[in-house]
């Protein structure tokens, strides 16, 4: 029989599912998504190849316009953050 279940979602990258608030606050407080955390994904300087690649590609292609080092691993709290002027969605409904 199925169950009802109450999750979480992140309200940044919209992929993150947790059971509790708390879970979900803390994933937000560190999402690469969120403004707030001034993170590679919603930097200006930040370039991953764009949205007709695939995931795999787009790690590979990922590099910083400041020459920031991101390919092993994203930074949060860079003090070459740039805000972006538009930040495009990878969604499939759009």
């Amino acid at each position: 029989m199925a169950r009802l279940l109450k999750m979480y979602e992140c309200e940044h990258c919209n992929k993150v599912l947790r059971k509790t608030k708390k879970g979900i606050d803390n994933h937000e407080a560190k999402c690469f998504s969120n403004l707030e955390t001034k993170s590679c994904v919603t930097c200006d300087n930040f370039y991953d190849g764009g949205l007709a690649i695939s995931f795999d590609e787009r790690k590979i292609n990922r590099r910083c316009h400041k020459g920031v080092c991101i390919k092993e691993r994203l930074q949060t709290n860079c003090n070459q953050w740039n805000e972006q002027d538009c930040i495009l969605v990878d969604d499939d409904s759009i």
